[in-house]
């Protein structure tokens, strides 16, 4: 894995997530790499989201909502819950 992935946090807004599943459905398998790379990150945490965008996400109900479901329930760090200043603390903190 490329040393300037695992050294990036990356967080995802909702608009990425469908713009990604638009553009690169993971049914099709030309994309199914772009797919197991996003997977790859959530699992190691190095990609997150908050827990907004799940719930905007839910009113698509959508493929990409139930991918996102998926990960949520999954053991790890890929959705934060967030009040005012809870996520760009994990953010700064994750960055010193």
């Amino acid at each position: 894995m490329n040393d300037t992935i695992r050294d990036n946090l990356y967080v995802v807004d909702t608009s990425s997530f469908v713009e990604l599943n638009d553009k690169y459905p993971d049914y099709i398998s030309h994309f199914k790499s772009i797919w197991m790379l996003l997977e790859y990150l959530i699992k190691e945490n190095f990609l997150i989201t908050h827990e907004y965008v799940i719930k905007e996400l839910q009113e698509k109900d959508d493929d990409i909502y139930n991918w996102a479901k998926k990960w949520k329930k999954k053991k790890g760090h890929f959705v934060k819950k967030v009040d005012k200043y809870c996520f760009l603390n994990y953010i700064i903190l994750y960055m010193i």
